[in-house]
């Protein structure tokens, strides 16, 4: 019975890294699979702006990920800058209501505003 369990729990452990390599919600590869979809996009700011980059995020669901989720967002947007913009702090956000889904759940755009140089 012992053996079965460690079977078990080899089986689930191994299932978990290759997922987590493969674009597990918060890993770069899943931020990958973001910007391919157009679920994120990173634009510059416009010059004279009090941020360096506009992240816009769309609420879409995945396994592990809830972009509707503050904390979920904006460490998305700073894991996205994160070679261009390594000490980069997430300065505002703007809302943008797109609608519904089919399901009657609203449909969202978050601009995250993200500032890389000191104040």
């Amino acid at each position: 019975m012992c053996k079965r369990k460690a079977r078990y729990v080899a089986v689930a452990f191994l299932g978990a890294a290759v997922c987590c390599e493969s674009g597990c919600a918060g890993t770069d590869s899943h931020a990958r699979i973001l910007e391919n979809s157009n679920a994120v996009r990173v634009d510059p700011a416009a010059p004279g702006l009090p941020y360096d980059f506009v992240v816009s995020v769309r609420n879409v669901k995945d396994f592990g990920y809830d972009p509707d989720n503050l904390e979920t967002r904006n460490g998305q947007a700073l894991r996205l800058l994160h070679e261009q913009c390594p000490a980069g702090r997430v300065v505002g956000e703007t809302v943008i209501n797109t609608g519904e889904y089919l399901l009657g759940n609203p449909s969202r755009t978050y601009a995250i505003q993200v500032r890389c140089k000191p104040a």
